[in-house]
């Protein structure tokens, strides 16, 4: 259908006669083959994300994984009263807030997984730390659930 004109082509033998008179087209007027159009070519390099782009949402993920991690190791390894009071009254104090808060953090960290996995920008080794980071801390979630008050 487009292909390269052999010969120039009058305007007004493509257009009907009233048309072209109501463009303002004589018969004059050529057609004349179009310059070469070029199409940039996209760099691979330049158009994917940075090797550990998404690095804030790493971050994010992490920090809002640590309060079920933090819980569920030191509800393992702590023993009330073992401790000086100094160090005992607190530590109970951040279980506690770690216990209910920890569940929430977890289901937000997930969240900000969900949320950076369909971001573009966000390279995928950024992705496998985030979904890491969640998975780790839903599993220790089920450990909170599964132990004993």
């Amino acid at each position: 259908m487009f292909g390269k004109l052999n010969h120039p082509v009058a305007v007004t033998d493509l257009l009907p006669k009233k048309l072209a008179a109501r463009m303002g087209l004589t018969s004059s007027e050529v057609l004349r083959e179009p310059p070469p159009c070029e199409i940039p070519q996209l760099d691979p390099a330049k158009t994917r994300a940075p090797l550990l782009g998404g690095i804030a949402w790493v971050v994010a993920g992490a920090l809002l994984s640590v309060p079920t991690l933090f819980f569920a190791v030191v509800h393992a390894a702590y023993v009330p009263h073992s401790l000086p009071e100094f160090l005992d009254l607190p530590l109970a104090w951040i279980l506690t807030f770690a216990g209910i808060f920890g569940p929430l953090m977890t289901v937000a960290a997930l969240a900000v997984s969900v949320a950076a996995t369909l971001q573009k920008t966000v390279s995928w080794q950024a992705k496998v730390i985030l979904w890491s980071v969640a998975i780790v801390s839903c599993i220790a979630w089920m450990f909170i659930v599964d132990v004993p008050a």
